[in-house]
């Protein structure tokens, strides 16, 4: 009767050991579900800072290209002012920096627009930034055209200038200029 107790305190202890190593074996595949879990969360979380980050860095340069336009736009507008709305009379090498900053901002604008996925047909500013470029360069063309034929190097070369109404409409437009997604 013994042997038939002490078999039977042995199957018992097997059997709770049994039962501890498998309660052991959950708890760590339990402990292996939760760091698991962990870092799916972190992850999620790594790639929402990323979004922010990269959201940021955008906000920041549509910010600088818009300060930038708005900054042209006014000295635009300061120079219409100061020549009462009339032609505006520049020296050559002021008005060449003018179109060059104006085609730098078209660029910058331009390439913002293809980095982030904008729909460009959603920019009209740029479309009208286009316009006052356009516009410009035909003036300088023509100036040089017209330098060309006449030689004459005694004083500073001056351009001039009058923006019809509808071009200074868009002047007055660009300053509320703001990217569309």
């Amino acid at each position: 009767m013994e042997s038939h107790n002490d078999n039977y305190r042995l199957e018992k202890e097997i059997a709770l050991k049994k039962l501890q190593l498998e309660h052991e074996l959950e708890l760590r595949k339990l402990a292996q579900q939760e760091k698991e879990l962990e870092l799916r969360k972190r992850e999620m979380e790594l790639k929402h800072q990323e979004k922010d980050m990269v959201k940021r860095q955008q906000q920041i340069e549509e910010n600088k290209l818009l300060f930038a336009v708005k900054k042209w736009v006014k000295e635009e507008k300061k120079l219409l002012a100061n020549f009462d709305y009339e032609e505006i009379l520049l020296t050559l090498s002021f008005f060449r920096k003018r179109i060059f900053a104006l085609k730098s901002l078209i660029d910058k604008t331009e390439e913002h627009i293809g980095v982030y996925g904008y729909d460009r047909d959603d920019q009209t500013f740029v479309d009208e930034l286009t316009k006052l470029f356009e516009f410009l360069y035909k003036i300088y063309a023509e100036y040089e055209d017209e330098e060309d034929e006449d030689e004459d190097f005694a004083e500073l070369p001056e351009i001039s200038y009058e923006w019809p109404e509808n071009y200074q409409d868009i002047l007055e437009n660009l300053e509320d200029s703001v990217f569309l997604p």
